[in-house]
């Protein structure tokens, strides 16, 4: 009898402690995301969940997970954390700020706000550094939609319509 109550005291306590450390999203909306970059190629419907300070996105095919990233301080995969730094070495070019990718995601102004200019329906960039990038940036309600041909990356984020 002690040895279970033993366990189960171990068991609530391991509970708690690790129930602390579960993010609950303030924003989780069901996207159809394209993403290409030098190493990646995905078209299809995924998940961006947001609060404050942290970002998760997932990525599906054919309805089953095969991509996911939290990023924070650091970027998490299930091949590990890197710092975004290294992410951005590994998946963008060397002149993206590190937080390149998490503005992108969360659509806000990229390249310290570099030919910002406010729309309608939100804001967007263009701009180019020839021999560096060439960059279309557009953030409406509906859409985000990056570019840069030069370096051949695509990212574009579109809410799915659900019937509403």
């Amino acid at each position: 009898m002690m040895k279970f109550s033993t366990l189960w005291v171990s068991a609530l306590l391991l509970f708690s402690l690790t129930a602390c450390s579960i993010k609950t999203y303030e924003q989780s909306a069901p996207k159809l995301i394209t993403f290409k970059t030098k190493k990646i190629k995905y078209h299809d419907l995924g998940f961006i969940r947001n609060t404050g300070d942290a970002l998760q996105m997932e990525l599906f095919t054919a309805g089953v997970p095969v991509f996911r990233a939290d990023i924070n301080h650091l970027i998490c995969t299930k091949e590990g954390c890197i710092s975004k730094s290294k992410f951005h070495d590994e998946h963008f070019e060397d002149d993206y700020n590190k937080n390149f990718f998490q503005e992108v995601i969360l659509g806000k102004p990229i390249f310290d706000k570099k030919a910002y200019v406010k729309t309608k329906e939100g804001f967007e960039q263009i701009f180019k550094l020839e021999g560096q990038y060439n960059i279309i940036y557009r953030v409406r309600q509906d859409q985000i939609y990056f570019k840069d041909r030069h370096n051949k990356i695509l990212i574009k984020i579109q809410s799915v319509d659900n019937g509403h």
